[in-house]
């Protein structure tokens, strides 16, 4: 058995408006998480007083997040996956915070060590 992929994004340069608020922002953040084959189960969001949001999506295969500091105009993502590779993610994502660039690192998953004795 493989240990998940680990995907982490910082999306910049976001317009304030457009990721304050995670009743707009996780429908569009699930939709795009299934396009890429994740099973969405459940969706939920915190909207912050003043603004900014965190989304959880929870996955079949894990979960998918969000958390959107509007003031920066950035959105930071963490996709855990034990299926399919998330890093399709990373282009996909760029247009739901109408981000101008972004930056990503991929840890792959590794065979899980032998189980240990009880």
């Amino acid at each position: 058995m493989i240990l998940g992929d680990l995907l982490a994004v910082n999306y910049w340069e976001c317009p304030p408006e457009k990721i304050r608020r995670g009743v707009f922002l996780t429908p569009r953040f699930a939709e795009v998480v299934a396009s890429v084959g994740l099973e969405v189960l459940r969706t939920t969001w915190h909207d912050f007083d003043g603004g900014g949001a965190t989304g959880f999506v929870i996955v079949g295969a894990s979960h998918a997040a969000y958390h959107s500091y509007w003031q920066q105009g950035l959105v930071i993502v963490q996709v855990y996956s034990c299926g399919p590779d998330p890093t399709p993610l990373v282009e996909k994502l760029a247009p739901v915070f109408y981000s101008k660039r972004h930056e990503w690192q991929l840890i792959r998953g590794k065979p899980l060590p032998p189980p240990v004795a009880a």
